[in-house]
């Protein structure tokens, strides 16, 4: 059994979390909105506002439920590496307070919910 790459972790988190995680990539979910050139906004599942930077202008339709995975900033805005878009059904059927706790759950409780995968040595 090998070690865990920690580099390959990016924890879920909400908006409240983002401090405790500068400088790190983390993974995000919430709702887009206000999208602006290499920008957009994100309602995040603790029902808080932050700003998301691609890094390039936007040619994607960016709509509903959004999966973030990037660096968290000084400021706790996030420089996306990569997004997910879910369809407008999953968008509807998604609850986002039991997502929420999930997430609460496991960093309240990181030593029992183990993220990442051990990788194998040669």
């Amino acid at each position: 059994m090998g070690a865990t790459n920690g580099d390959d972790v990016k924890p879920r988190v909400n908006a409240s979390m983002l401090p405790n995680h500068q400088g790190r990539t983390v993974c995000i979910i919430g709702v887009a909105h206000e999208i602006s050139g290499s920008s957009f906004k994100l309602k995040t599942s603790d029902d808080q506002v932050i700003m998301i930077d691609v890094g390039q202008p936007i040619q994607d339709y960016i709509d509903g439920l959004v999966e973030v995975q990037g660096m968290v900033t000084e400021t706790n805005s996030i420089n996306c590496e990569n997004y997910v878009i879910f369809s407008p059904e999953a968008t509807s059927s998604f609850n986002m307070n039991l997502y929420n706790k999930a997430v609460e759950l496991t960093q309240t409780l990181a030593d029992h919910y183990v993220t990442g995968v051990p990788q194998q040595q040669s």
